[in-house]
Protein backbone atom coordinates (compact mmCIF):
# COMPACT_ATOMS: atom_id res chain seq x y z
CA UNK A 1 0.00 0.00 0.00
CA UNK A 2 3.34 2.29 0.02
CA UNK A 3 3.44 4.69 -2.45
CA UNK A 4 7.32 3.34 -3.28
CA UNK A 5 9.39 1.36 -1.90
CA UNK A 6 11.87 3.89 -1.06
CA UNK A 7 9.20 5.56 1.07
CA UNK A 8 8.52 1.81 2.89
CA UNK A 9 11.92 1.39 3.98
CA UNK A 10 11.92 4.50 5.86
CA UNK A 11 9.12 4.19 7.07
CA UNK A 12 10.07 0.67 8.46
CA UNK A 13 13.01 2.50 10.03
CA UNK A 14 11.42 5.42 11.30
CA UNK A 15 8.98 2.63 13.28
CA UNK A 16 11.84 0.77 14.66
CA UNK A 17 10.02 -2.41 13.06
CA UNK A 18 11.27 -5.47 14.11
CA UNK A 19 9.42 -7.88 11.52
CA UNK A 20 7.53 -7.01 8.98
CA UNK A 21 4.41 -9.27 7.44
CA UNK A 22 4.52 -10.41 3.56
CA UNK A 23 1.76 -11.56 1.39
CA UNK A 24 3.52 -14.35 -0.55
CA UNK A 25 0.50 -15.16 -2.36
CA UNK A 26 0.52 -11.77 -3.90
CA UNK A 27 4.53 -11.26 -4.51
CA UNK A 28 4.10 -15.26 -6.12
CA UNK A 29 1.40 -13.90 -8.77
CA UNK A 30 3.69 -10.71 -8.87
CA UNK A 31 0.47 -8.23 -8.40
CA UNK A 32 1.01 -4.88 -8.70
CA UNK A 33 3.68 -2.98 -5.67
CA UNK A 34 4.41 -6.69 -4.92
CA UNK A 35 7.25 -7.01 -7.76
CA UNK A 36 10.72 -6.46 -6.33
CA UNK A 37 8.96 -6.66 -2.91
CA UNK A 38 11.16 -9.35 -1.16
CA UNK A 39 14.68 -7.45 -3.13
CA UNK A 40 13.23 -4.16 -1.46
CA UNK A 41 12.78 -5.50 2.01
CA UNK A 42 16.65 -7.27 2.74
CA UNK A 43 17.86 -7.19 5.71
CA UNK A 44 14.20 -6.45 6.82
CA UNK A 45 13.22 -9.98 9.08
CA UNK A 46 10.33 -11.28 7.33
CA UNK A 47 6.47 -12.90 8.52
CA UNK A 48 5.06 -14.18 5.57
CA UNK A 49 1.04 -14.34 6.04
CA UNK A 50 -1.26 -16.27 3.94
CA UNK A 51 -3.28 -13.35 2.66
CA UNK A 52 -5.43 -14.46 -0.02
CA UNK A 53 -6.10 -17.56 1.28
CA UNK A 54 -10.11 -19.38 1.60
CA UNK A 55 -9.46 -22.70 3.09
CA UNK A 56 -7.09 -24.41 5.46
CA UNK A 57 -5.70 -26.28 2.46
CA UNK A 58 -4.64 -23.14 0.57
CA UNK A 59 -3.00 -21.23 3.40
CA UNK A 60 -1.06 -24.40 3.57
CA UNK A 61 0.32 -23.93 0.23
CA UNK A 62 1.10 -20.39 0.54
CA UNK A 63 2.36 -20.94 3.68
CA UNK A 64 4.95 -23.69 2.02
CA UNK A 65 5.60 -21.38 -0.16
CA UNK A 66 6.45 -18.72 2.08
CA UNK A 67 9.14 -21.05 3.47
CA UNK A 68 10.80 -21.47 0.58
CA UNK A 69 10.61 -17.72 -0.71
CA UNK A 70 11.84 -16.85 2.82
CA UNK A 71 13.53 -19.33 5.13
CA UNK A 72 11.26 -18.57 7.50
CA UNK A 73 9.32 -21.09 9.60
CA UNK A 74 6.77 -18.67 11.24
CA UNK A 75 3.74 -17.92 9.20
CA UNK A 76 0.89 -15.58 9.79
CA UNK A 77 -2.27 -17.29 9.41
CA UNK A 78 -4.71 -15.42 7.52
CA UNK A 79 -7.69 -17.67 6.37
CA UNK A 80 -10.48 -15.32 5.07
CA UNK A 81 -13.06 -16.29 2.50
CA UNK A 82 -15.14 -13.18 2.98
CA UNK A 83 -14.35 -10.15 0.15
CA UNK A 84 -16.31 -7.62 1.26
CA UNK A 85 -15.28 -7.34 5.15
CA UNK A 86 -12.17 -9.38 5.52
CA UNK A 87 -13.30 -11.54 8.47
CA UNK A 88 -11.24 -14.36 9.37
CA UNK A 89 -12.75 -17.87 9.32
CA UNK A 90 -12.51 -19.26 12.85
CA UNK A 91 -13.36 -23.54 11.56
CA UNK A 92 -10.85 -23.36 8.96
CA UNK A 93 -7.89 -21.08 10.79
CA UNK A 94 -8.17 -23.78 13.64
CA UNK A 95 -7.88 -26.96 10.83
CA UNK A 96 -5.27 -24.75 9.15
CA UNK A 97 -3.34 -24.14 12.55
CA UNK A 98 -3.19 -27.88 13.45
CA UNK A 99 -2.41 -28.87 9.44
CA UNK A 100 0.86 -26.24 9.47
CA UNK A 101 1.89 -27.13 13.75
CA UNK A 102 1.78 -30.62 11.75
CA UNK A 103 4.30 -29.36 9.64
CA UNK A 104 6.56 -27.67 11.80
CA UNK A 105 5.79 -24.21 10.97
CA UNK A 106 5.37 -21.62 14.00
CA UNK A 107 1.90 -20.15 13.53
CA UNK A 108 0.29 -16.65 14.40
CA UNK A 109 -3.12 -17.25 13.49
CA UNK A 110 -5.08 -13.96 12.82
CA UNK A 111 -8.32 -14.32 14.17
CA UNK A 112 -11.48 -12.83 15.74
CA UNK A 113 -11.62 -11.61 19.11
CA UNK A 114 -12.69 -14.50 19.98
CA UNK A 115 -11.29 -15.71 23.11
CA UNK A 116 -12.22 -19.47 23.00
CA UNK A 117 -11.05 -20.24 19.71
CA UNK A 118 -8.12 -18.27 21.19
CA UNK A 119 -7.51 -20.97 23.87
CA UNK A 120 -8.28 -23.84 21.18
CA UNK A 121 -5.22 -22.58 19.28
CA UNK A 122 -3.06 -22.11 22.10
CA UNK A 123 -3.51 -25.70 23.43
CA UNK A 124 -3.00 -26.34 19.71
CA UNK A 125 0.50 -24.63 19.93
CA UNK A 126 -0.01 -21.94 18.00
CA UNK A 127 3.26 -19.12 19.14
CA UNK A 128 0.48 -16.17 19.27
CA UNK A 129 -2.71 -14.90 18.71
CA UNK A 130 -3.90 -12.23 16.72
CA UNK A 131 -7.32 -10.59 17.64
CA UNK A 132 -8.66 -7.96 15.35
CA UNK A 133 -9.31 -4.40 16.47
CA UNK A 134 -12.13 -3.70 13.69
CA UNK A 135 -12.24 -4.71 10.31
CA UNK A 136 -8.78 -5.17 8.09
CA UNK A 137 -7.92 -1.33 6.47
CA UNK A 138 -10.82 0.18 8.48
CA UNK A 139 -8.70 2.43 10.76
CA UNK A 140 -11.50 2.50 12.76
CA UNK A 141 -9.92 2.00 16.16
CA UNK A 142 -10.47 -0.35 19.05
CA UNK A 143 -14.14 -1.17 18.27
CA UNK A 144 -14.38 -5.03 20.24
CA UNK A 145 -12.53 -3.43 23.37
CA UNK A 146 -14.38 -5.18 25.82
CA UNK A 147 -13.91 -9.00 24.21
CA UNK A 148 -10.06 -7.63 23.88
CA UNK A 149 -10.42 -6.78 27.59
CA UNK A 150 -11.09 -10.75 27.91
CA UNK A 151 -7.59 -11.42 26.52
CA UNK A 152 -5.89 -9.32 29.16
CA UNK A 153 -7.40 -10.85 31.74
CA UNK A 154 -6.58 -14.40 30.53
CA UNK A 155 -3.72 -13.68 29.59
CA UNK A 156 -2.11 -16.33 31.89
CA UNK A 157 -3.71 -18.99 29.67
CA UNK A 158 -2.83 -17.63 26.37
CA UNK A 159 0.63 -17.31 24.05
CA UNK A 160 1.29 -13.45 23.75
CA UNK A 161 -1.39 -11.55 21.98
CA UNK A 162 -0.98 -8.95 19.03
CA UNK A 163 -3.52 -7.37 17.66
CA UNK A 164 -3.92 -7.22 14.20
CA UNK A 165 -5.97 -4.92 12.10
CA UNK A 166 -8.14 -1.71 12.20
CA UNK A 167 -5.90 0.17 14.23
CA UNK A 168 -5.64 4.08 12.66
CA UNK A 169 -3.72 5.97 14.48
CA UNK A 170 -1.17 5.97 17.51
CA UNK A 171 -3.91 6.53 20.45
CA UNK A 172 -5.10 3.39 18.95
CA UNK A 173 -1.63 1.42 19.73
CA UNK A 174 -1.47 3.31 22.99
CA UNK A 175 -4.80 2.03 24.06
CA UNK A 176 -4.31 -1.92 23.27
CA UNK A 177 -1.17 -2.00 24.91
CA UNK A 178 -2.10 0.12 27.97
CA UNK A 179 -4.79 -2.62 28.51
CA UNK A 180 -1.86 -5.18 29.18
CA UNK A 181 -1.77 -6.57 25.78
CA UNK A 182 1.68 -7.78 23.65
CA UNK A 183 1.80 -5.90 20.51
CA UNK A 184 0.16 -4.32 17.59
CA UNK A 185 0.51 -4.63 14.39
CA UNK A 186 0.61 -1.74 11.83
CA UNK A 187 -0.04 -1.15 7.89
CA UNK A 188 -2.90 0.79 6.21
CA UNK A 189 -2.52 3.38 8.89
CA UNK A 190 1.34 4.07 8.23
CA UNK A 191 1.36 3.28 4.17
CA UNK A 192 -2.24 5.25 3.37
CA UNK A 193 -1.19 8.59 5.44
CA UNK A 194 0.14 11.36 3.89
CA UNK A 195 3.29 11.39 5.68
CA UNK A 196 3.97 8.12 5.93
CA UNK A 197 7.13 8.29 7.77
CA UNK A 198 5.74 10.80 10.24
CA UNK A 199 3.15 8.38 11.09
CA UNK A 200 5.24 5.29 11.35
CA UNK A 201 7.52 7.54 13.91
CA UNK A 202 4.37 8.39 15.67
CA UNK A 203 3.24 4.69 15.94
CA UNK A 204 7.08 3.71 17.60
Amino acid sequence: KFRDFGVMREAIKAAGAEVVTVAIRWVEARMPGHVGLLEALEGVRLLPNTAGARTAEEALRIARLGRVLTGERWVKLEVIPDPTYLLPDPVETLRAARMLIDEGFLVLPYIGPDLVLAKKLSEQGTATVMPLAAPIGSGWGVKTRALLELFAREKTSLPPVVVDAGLGLPSHAAEVMEMGLDAVLVNTAIAEAQDPVAMAEAFR
